[in-house]
């Protein structure tokens, strides 16, 4: 198989497909290719063209068209496809004797037991792009005779993996960056089996992305921009590595959160941080101003007026009315109007401890306050005698400050629970929208402090470090049933697979720990022969060719932790499903010795000297 267009013979062609089989084994053993819960994104985002808040679309159109509206086993089939064609022609080009297809297939078989590679092409996730990337350059790369079509073929992969994630993105730009390095500080050995051109045509491939993401974001939304997401998770990052807690501490003392009048503020109550809100965004009269959960709403902004002897009125942003209070039903209530002139909207501020105020009513000569002791989403404001309760302190917050900082002091402590719990300040903040503004300038003011921005970098390369012994197979394939995100996707768009999804292994729970002890011994093992090859300066001088394949695979490797250590978080299904490239590595250096007749003359020549 010396091209992706030269012709084969039966026998290779069926042992190519014994190769693609075996990298969908574990499919086949959980009867239906396998989800993560962000499977459900993916494949809604592809059948229903909008583009999802934290990834790019491509990946989900890819699922969308491939199964042909009719099953997702296309999608992994055609992932394996791929992944093998790759697999091969790195055995082909890199192994300086003649590999067999059946050699190949038992190389390729070994990865399949041992490593991730089996469960990552298995899944229906852009996680198995992320080595196509690294692979294509490798081929790419190496002086050696390929056509047209394929070095065509390989930069469409390379340029498609690389859309595919935003981390992908940052890791392979890091990774060519890093190659162009490497390259000028080569010696002449190492320059010698480098296609210096192809480089170039790689870095072009990349950077192009950086104008396809917007670009195609622009024509499906209106939008040009990379990502909505970015923010969210720079953000969370710094929150679970403690760094925007210690900033917080800091920016959120020299914000002016005083009282003063007039000025547009959030009010909300001072024990539960429930805001006011105008109930179903309503602008009409009468409708009840009642407490909910900070969602950044519009109908939650008001507008403290002044009046005559120390009194105020407010009034709300979105519609122009003013809080009025009425007595309706035998009870005092307050609801908005768009009549100021009465005494119903007057209220008297009365300072109380810790910056809190209680709300005194002219008309009714009593005050507002949340009347049911455990707070909920929905309660109306009413009216008491007494302030003394534990609903009736507001504090008033200013609309143009850090919102975070109203919780700073209850923030989720990892990356995870913040970004996806629907209790968590991100999304009381709005989510990914709502937030961009705000934790962008966040971001910029934190990074341009000389130390903030060196404790990121430090949490960022300590993050890199954890994730790259991270890697337990299964991380994120659990039972997803009914309620969860990937059935919704399948049951919606592929019905004719739900019953097959919901009879899968792994929807019944599958156990991982087998698996992840021969991946962890055979990864330990591969590390320390890759180790041996990289700083080896004999292996460097009379082996060229798979050191420069040994240094693209631990970029790549390295890279990815890099990148999702200190931009995204550290969980081990960011970093399985490159990490089986060590291995492969591993496996071509023990090959390569193998048929090194140099070597085997000097083996040779010790047992004599015994």
């Amino acid at each position: 198989m010396n091209s992706l267009f030269s012709k084969v013979n039966l026998k290779d062609s069926f042992l190519f497909i014994l190769i693609l089989i075996s990298l969908i084994s574990p499919a086949f053993f959980n009867g239906y290719p396998i989800v993560t819960s962000d499977t459900g994104t993916y494949i809604a985002s592809g059948f229903e063209n909008f583009i999802p808040e934290d990834r790019p679309i491509f990946y989900g159109l890819m699922v969308r068209h491939l199964s042909l509206n009719d099953s997702l086993w296309f999608v992994v089939i055609f992932q394996a496809l791929i992944l093998s064609y790759l697999i091969v022609r790195v055995i082909n080009i890199y192994l300086p004797h003649k590999i067999s297809m059946l050699n190949s297939l038992f190389i390729i078989l070994g990865l399949a037991y041992f490593t991730s590679v089996g469960w990552v092409t298995s899944q229906i996730m852009a996680d198995v792009f992320t080595p196509l990337g690294i692979l294509c350059m490798v081929i790419l790369i190496r002086k050696t005779n390929l056509s047209i079509l394929e070095i065509v073929f390989n930069i469409i992969i390379l340029v498609y993996s690389t859309i595919s994630h935003n981390s992908h993105m940052i890791t392979n730009t890091l990774v060519i960056v890093f190659v162009f390095i490497f390259y000028k500080f080569s010696k002449d050995n190492i320059k010698l089996v480098i296609n210096k051109t192809r480089i170039y045509v790689i870095i072009l491939a990349v950077f192009s992305t950086w104008i396809i993401v917007p670009t195609a974001n622009y024509l499906i939304s209106n939008e040009f921009k990379l990502s909505g997401s970015a923010h969210a998770f720079i953000t969370a990052k710094m929150i679970e590595d403690g760094i925007m807690g210690e900033f917080l501490n800091e920016y959120c003392e020299k914000q002016s959160t005083e009282l003063k009048i007039p000025g547009k503020y959030i009010i909300y109550d001072a024990s539960s941080l429930k805001c006011w809100d105008i109930k179903d965004f309503s602008q009409k009269d009468s409708a009840n101003l009642q407490i909910w959960s900070f969602l950044n709403g519009v109908n939650q902004q008001f507008i403290i007026l002044p009046t005559k002897n120390n009194w105020i009125r407010i009034q709300a942003v979105h519609s122009n009315k003013f809080l009025s209070v009425i007595y309706l039903e035998n009870e005092w209530k307050v609801i908005q109007n768009k009549i100021k002139s009465d005494s119903t909207s007057l209220f008297k501020l009365i300072k109380k401890d810790g910056n809190s105020y209680s709300l005194y009513s002219a008309s009714s000569k009593k005050y507002l306050g949340i009347v049911n002791k455990e707070i909920i989403d929905g309660d109306c404001l009413k009216l008491s005698d007494s302030s003394n309760l534990s609903g009736f302190n507001f504090k008033f917050f200013p609309v143009q400050e850090c919102k975070l900082c109203l919780f700073r002091n209850k923030m989720p402590n990892n990356t995870i629970s913040f970004l996806w719990d629907y209790e968590s300040p991100f999304y009381k903040e709005g989510g990914f929208k709502g937030t961009e503004i705000g934790y962008s300038k966040l971001i910029i003011e934190s990074f341009t402090s000389y130390n903030y921005f060196i404790s990121f970098i430090s949490k960022g390369i300590i993050g890199s470090i954890r994730l790259l012994v991270n890697n337990d197979i299964g991380d994120g394939v659990q039972i997803y049933r009914e309620a969860s995100s990937p059935f919704m996707a399948i049951s919606k768009h592929l019905p004719n697979e739900t019953n097959a999804y919901l009879n899968s292994r792994q929807n019944r729970g599958i156990n991982f720990a087998d698996i992840n002890k021969r991946w962890s011994f055979i990864l330990f093992l591969s590390a320390i022969i890759v180790f041996f090859a990289l700083f080896s300066l004999n292996y460097k001088k009379n082996n060229p060719e798979i050191f420069v394949l040994v240094v693209l695979f631990t970029l790549g490797v390295s890279l990815n932790a890099f990148t999702n250590g200190t931009f995204a978080n550290v969980i081990s299904r960011l970093q399985s499903r490159i990490s089986w490239l060590i291995v492969f590595a591993a496996i071509i250096i023990v090959i390569n010795l193998l048929y090194d007749n140099n070597l085997k003359q000097r083996i040779i020549e010790f047992f004599k000297k015994q």
